[in-house]
């Protein structure tokens, strides 16, 4: 086998991975599990958790079982650099010292709903925001901090944590900061009329640092327990959606990636801030060697493949994805179903439905509905694109792809490697390094596959 050169992890919402990558973007071995949530003994209602030890001894347990896997390999004797890939608005509250004063509150915890935002325009013109509700940081600091009594001296996001664990250096990463709505994006400064409108000033700011920065090198312990070299390296990872973007090759303008995971997203890179756009997020990107840095513009839904998961879980356990995707292939009709406008109304799409309506007619609904929601996304980004890229899970459904294809009107491709968002994160260790430039890198690293044929209308089916 290859050796090893750059460790990967993407820290999800469901589940939390780890990949080994060789210097020229060759995927050697994927672990995976379930991300560590707590929700409560017994669940509490709204609550979405994670304690530091939950989160570091479960990347010790990924890390451990990707060694196993490259045995023959020398384990990961080699890896020179680890960057991170991670979800937005998760947080720990940090002591003095830097240790959590309690559990990291993750983006879907709703038990600040109650508490009110900024106005949307004003963090659409300085954040990149376009509005606010109670999955963004602020709210949910707010509330957190009176838990802790007066332990709380600072912050951090959950990749954040992961690599002060793993290196020593505290620095909020950039891309994950700027989703949280405390930040200038185009000053690139914590913005501090937001921490003072959310109570917050109290907190001490961490430095920020863009993707692809080298943070430091590991600590002695973590190079003993992980058998890594001495000159192995921690490298800021990106926004999981972002490196998504750079995972699917998709880090030049014209170019979208669209990811049907738990939610549905569409990503574009642009060279340009806009501060008037009413639905997209902008974010700021990596440093380029012509000194002005990208952007990327993203819209979410969750109108998403967590339908196809809710519909199956409540309706047809007994039936895998595979079969629930073959009975819709099967089927000539697609059901009716509404846009789910939060993730608390998954349950109640399905409804309205009639009686004893087919699996696969509502299955093929949700591939239809979820490519007309992921139309509107793109128009809200208001680019012009003339490719796109398909990721996460919806993209091994051929039919889904093909219903995609149809609805959107431009050439489709999916990326080789299935695990685009580890890619992205190996391609900011990658420039780490000094391998190259994160555009150059992403171009030489991804492969994608031929365009995927529209769905005809006179024949509704495709090859499995």
């Amino acid at each position: 086998m290859t050796p090893v050169s750059i460790l990967a992890f993407d820290l999800g919402t469901t589940h939390f991975k780890a990949a080994a990558f060789t210097g020229t973007g060759q995927l050697l071995a994927l672990s995976r599990v379930a991300a560590p949530i707590d929700h409560g003994l017994p669940p509490r209602a709204g609550q979405w958790e994670m304690t530091s030890t939950a989160l570091l001894s479960t990347i010790h347990h990924l890390v451990h079982d990707l060694s196993t896997r490259l045995a023959g390999a020398g384990g990961l004797r080699n890896v020179l650099a680890i960057s991170i890939a991670s979800q937005a608005n998760s947080f720990f509250l940090l002591d003095a010292h830097h240790n959590p004063v309690g559990p990291a509150v993750l983006w879907p915890d709703d038990r600040a709903r109650h508490i009110s935002p900024l106005h949307a325009l004003t963090t659409r013109e300085i954040c990149g925001i376009p509005e606010l509700d109670h999955e963004f940081a602020p709210s949910k600091m707010r509330l957190a901090m009176n838990t802790p009594g007066d332990k709380a001296r600072s912050f951090c996001f959950l990749a954040d944590h992961l690599a002060h664990a793993l290196c020593g250096t505290l620095a909020c990463e950039l891309s994950v900061a700027a989703l949280s709505s405390l930040v200038d994006v185009r000053q690139t400064t914590w913005w501090n009329d937001a921490f003072a409108a959310h109570e917050l000033s109290a907190l001490a700011r961490p430095p920020m640092v863009r993707p692809a920065t080298v943070l430091g090198p590991v600590t002695a312990l973590i190079r003993d327990e992980w058998n890594l070299p001495n000159d192995c390296v921690v490298v800021a990872g990106a926004l999981d959606q972002y490196a998504t973007l750079l995972g699917a090759g998709a880090a030049v303008p014209g170019i979208l990636a669209e990811s049907t995971g738990t939610a549905l997203a569409a990503i574009a890179f642009t060279h340009n801030f806009s501060p008037n756009l009413p639905h997209a997020f902008q974010g700021p990107l990596w440093s380029t060697p012509n000194g002005t840095p990208p952007w990327a513009r993203i819209t979410f839904s969750d109108t998403s493949a967590s339908l196809l998961s809710t519909y199956r879980d409540l309706h047809t356990p007994h039936l895998s994805y595979d079969a629930l995707d073959l009975l819709a292939n099967h089927s000539t009709r697609a059901a009716h179903l509404p846009r789910v406008a939060s993730l608390a109304d998954r349950q109640a799409a399905f409804a309205r439905l009639p009686p004893n309506t087919p699996p696969g007619e509502v299955v093929r609904g949700i591939y239809t509905l979820v490519a007309a929601e992921l139309a509107t996304l793109i128009d809200k980004l208001h680019l012009d694109i003339n490719e796109i890229r398909s990721c996460g899970g919806g993209a091994r459904s051929k039919l889904w792809l093909a219903i995609k294809a149809a609805r959107l009107g431009v050439p489709l491709r999916v990326p080789l490697c299935s695990e685009a968002t580890l890619m992205g994160a190996s391609i900011l260790g990658g420039a780490g390094l000094g391998l190259g430039t994160v555009e150059s890198l992403a171009s030489q690293w991804v492969h994608v596959g031929d365009p995927i044929p529209p769905i005809p209308r006179e024949h509704p089916y495709v090859r499995p």
